[in-house]
């Protein structure tokens, strides 16, 4: 087999033709891989914004466990406080009923 100029041209025209689609899929790839590094960037600021907001969440937590002790705190001391009153109003009433039992005797023997 001969191989003339025309074969040699088409050959050549063909080829151009494929480095002509590797060229713009080379264009293609290079402009996306641009937009996937800008997307890349937009996420990096993205989770370094979670990680502020996650810092805050952290501090309001600890704030709210701190505001929290001090409320159990507080219901200890009340709820202390209410069993000392509950036992003062239980020997008071014990010494009412005794004071009426007094008073209901003395007006019998009158």
């Amino acid at each position: 087999m001969e191989i003339t100029n025309t074969m040699i041209l088409t050959a050549i025209t063909d080829l151009s033709g494929f480095v002509k689609v590797l060229v713009e899929d080379v264009k293609t790839l290079t402009e996306d891989m641009v937009e996937v590094k800008s997307d890349i960037a937009g996420m990096k600021e993205d989770i370094s914004g979670i990680k502020v907001e996650l810092t805050e969440v952290k501090e309001e937590v600890s704030s709210i466990k701190q505001e929290m002790k001090q409320i159990n705190e507080k219901i200890g001391a009340t709820h202390d406080l209410a069993i000392r009153i509950d036992d003062k109003v239980t020997i008071l009433n014990g010494e009412f009923l005794g004071t009426r039992a007094d008073v209901l005797a003395l007006q019998r023997a009158r």
